[in-house]
C-alpha cells in the first residue's frame, strides 16, 4: 500500500493549482528603483514577480514577445502606463487584491489575453487599458470601480457581454467601441455619464439592460436616452430603421456612429443639435430630413454616409461643421438655405456631388470645403462669397 501512496501525492501536487507553487522569477531579470520594477530583461514565458514589489512602472514589460503568463504578488498597488502593452503571447494575468491603479494602455494590444478579473480596490480602468485585446471573452469588474476610461476595451472583438457593476458613475469615450461580438450591456443605477461613442461600431449589440427606475437613463428598445428624454445618447447598431422620439433636443456625439444597417431615421422637429460624428459611417442611410430648429451640424456628423444621395440644410442652421458630410460617396445634391459658415472639408471627397445651392448669407467657406468633388457646379448669387470661393478653387459656377 505504501508504494502507491507516494506517487499519488506527487500526482495531486502536479494537478492542483492550489498546491502548485511557482518560484519567483530572479530579481536579476529586472531593473529596480527601490521596490518598483522599471524594466524586465528576461525571456521567460511564465513570470512570477518577486514578493516585496509595490509598483510596475511604465513600459516595464512592453513588447515582451515570449511572455505567456504573469503572476503579480500581493503588495503591488500600481501598474503603470503601457506596462504590459503589446505582449502578443500573453494569455494569463493574475492581479493582486492590493492593486489600486491600472493606468492607460497597461495591457493594450495583448491579442492572446482571454480573461481578466479586476480586484476590489481598483477605482478606475485607465484610458485604453485593454484596447485591442482581441481574444478577451470575459471581464469581471469589481464594485469599487467608479470610472471606465476612454477606449478602455475598444476593439475587444471577442467580448460578448458586459456587466457594468453598481458603483460605476462614468463610461469614457469609445470605451467599448468596435467590440464586434458584444450583444448585451447591463448598466447600473449608479451610472451618471456616458461619453461619446462608448458603444459605437458594435454591430451585434441587441439589448440595453437597465432598471426601469434608473435615475439617469432610459431606453425605448433601440435607443438609450437621458431620463428627461432630451438627449439621445446611443442607438443599437443592429437597428435598421428608427424614429427618434418627439421631445429629443440633442442627438449626442456618435449616437448612431457605425450603425451600418440603418436605412431610415426620422428626426423630429424638437431636435436642435446634431452632435459630432452623430451619424458617421451609417453606410446604408439613404436620406435624412434635418428639422428646422437645428442651428449647428457638428463635425463629422454625417461623415462616410455612403448611400446618402441628397440633403437639404434648413435656414435655421448657422454652421456646417468640419467634415460634416465628408466622404459621402453617393451625395449628388445639396441645398443650403441659410448658413453663415461652411467649415473646412465639410463636403470634401463627395465624388458624386454635382449640385450645391449656396445662399448669400454664407460669409465664410473653409479650406477644402469642396475638395475632391470633380463633378461639382456651385450655384449661388452673383457677387457672393460662394462665387469668390468657386473662382479661387477653379470650381464651375452658375449664378442664380
Amino acid at each position: 500500500m505504501r508504494r502507491f501512496f507516494i506517487p499519488l501525492i506527487s500526482i495531486l501536487l502536479l494537478l492542483s493549482p492550489s498546491i502548485c507553487f511557482s518560484d519567483p522569477t530572479s530579481r536579476d531579470s529586472f531593473d529596480w528603483e527601490g521596490t518598483k520594477i522599471t524594466m524586465f530583461y528576461g525571456d521567460e514565458t511564465d513570470v512570477v514577480i518577486p514578493d516585496g514589489t509595490t509598483e510596475i512602472d511604465e513600459y516595464a514589460f512592453q513588447e515582451c514577445e515570449s511572455l505567456e503568463s504573469v503572476i503579480i504578488p500581493e503588495g503591488v498597488t500600481r501598474i503603470g502606463e503601457c506596462a504590459f502593452s503589446s505582449c502578443e503571447s500573453l494569455e494569463s494575468v493574475v492581479l493582486p487584491k492590493s492593486l489600486k491603479k491600472i493606468e492607460r494602455d497597461a495591457f493594450a494590444h495583448c491579442p492572446s489575453l482571454t480573461s481578466i478579473e479586476i480586484p476590489e480596490g481598483v477605482k478606475k480602468i485607465g484610458e485604453s487599458a485593454f484596447t485591442e485585446c482581441e481574444s478577451l471573452t470575459s471581464v469581471k469588474l469589481p464594485k469599487s470601480v467608479k470610472e471606465i476610461g476612454d477606449l478602455a476595451f475598444r476593439l475587444c472583438e471577442s467580448l460578448t457581454s458586459v456587466v457594468i457593476p453598481e458603483g460605476v458613475t462614468a463610461i469614457g469615450e469609445s470605451a467599448f467601441a468596435e467590440c464586434e461580438s458584444l450583444t448585451e450591456v447591463v448598466l447600473p443605477d449608479s451610472l451618471k455619464k456616458i461619453e461619446y461613442g462608448a458603444f459605437e461600431f458594435c454591430p451585434n449589440l441587441k439589448k440595453w439592460t437597465l432598471s426601469p427606475n434608473h435615475p439617469f437613463f432610459k431606453t425605448d428598445g433601440p435607443a438609450l436616452l437621458t431620463k428627461d428624454g432630451q438627449t439621445l445618447v446611443a442607438c443599437l447598431c443592429s437597428a435598421k430603421e428608427y424614429k427618434i422620439p418627439e421631445g429629443v433636443k440633442v442627438i449626442g456625439g456618435s449616437a448612431f456612429s457605425g450603425c451600418g444597417a440603418l436605412k431610415s431615421v426620422v428626426i423630429p422637429e424638437s431636435v436642435e443639435v446634431i452632435g459630432p460624428f452623430a451619424f458617421s459611417i451609417c453606410e446604408s442611410l439613404k436620406s435624412v430630413v434635418i428639422p428646422g430648429r437645428v442651428t449647428v451640424i457638428y463635425e463629422n456628423a454625417f461623415y462616410g454616409c455612403g448611400s446618402l444621395k441628397s440633403v437639404v440644410i434648413p435656414e435655421s442652421v448657422e454652421v456646417i461643421g468640419p467634415n460634416a458630410f465628408d466622404c459621402c460617396d453617393s451625395l449628388e445634391s445639396v441645398v443650403i438655405q441659410g448658413a453663415r459658415v461652411i467649415c473646412a472639408e465639410a463636403f470634401a471627397n463627395c465624388e458624386s456631388l454635382k449640385f450645391v445651392d449656396i445662399p448669400e448669407s454664407v460669409m465664410e467657406i473653409g479650406r477644402n470645403a469642396f475638395n475632391k468633388c470633380p463633378n461639382l457646379t456651385i450655384h449661388a448669387p452673383k457677387g457672393s462669397k460662394a462665387e469668390e470661393y468657386a473662382k479661387e478653387n477653379n470650381i464651375p459656377f452658375q449664378a442664380k
